[in-house]
């Protein structure tokens, strides 16, 4: 990393091209990356995914790390995060590491979900609220909704989905949900590509 101008840990992100420019970026096939020093604040309306290397050595696995972490992001103006850090995913970095796109697909309730889309376009920012926020109103607030129209909405849901959104075993059940179906609908710039 001393030889690219780097020193300490270093930050790699990914996201899709075209993406970040500058003389530590490059373009992998579809995907942009870049390498930039320590933590950065990263400017808004990115749709990426980062992950530290603390030595050279690490930067192959941060570069893994940085494309699972993308596979997670919402877009810019939705609900959910639009830059994921890797470090900040925890378990959730195991779903997405092990399951590639047609196999999250196959899951019913993600089956379920994109059924459900066709007719019904808010259902993913809907469950990314109402999971984010801690109370129905912030999560309308997020939304742009009255809280009455939300709360139909998750009515809605949970009677299409089979799942108890108002209980902590279905709102488990709900976020797996959602990272599959993110996962399925991901631009997936695995390490292979």
């Amino acid at each position: 990393m001393k030889a690219l101008g780097l020193t300490g840990p270093v930050t790699v992100i990914v996201g899709a091209a075209p993406g970040t420019e500058g003389p530590l970026a490059t373009t992998l096939g579809r995907y942009a990356v870049a390498l930039v020093p320590r933590t950065p604040d990263l400017p808004p309306g990115l749709r990426v995914g980062t992950a530290v290397a603390g030595e050279p050595a690490e930067l192959p696995t941060a570069l893994e790390r940085a494309a699972t972490a993308f596979r997670l992001v919402d877009r810019v103006d939705g609900p959910g995060a639009s830059v994921v850090r890797y470090e900040a995913l925890g378990a959730v970095a195991a779903l997405a590491e092990r399951f590639t796109p047609p196999e999250a697909a196959a899951v019913p309730e993600v089956q379920r979900l994109d059924q459900a889309l066709r007719t019904h376009p808010w259902i993913i920012d809907t469950l990314q609220a109402a999971l984010d926020q801690t109370s129905l109103r912030q999560a309308a607030n997020t939304l742009h909704v009255h809280h009455s129209t939300l709360q139909e909405r998750l009515a809605w849901l949970e009677a299409r989905l089979d799942i108890a959104l108002a209980r902590p075993g279905g709102r488990q059940r709900a976020a797996v949900a959602l990272v599959l179906w993110r996962i399925a609908h991901s631009e997936d710039p695995g390490p292979a590509e």
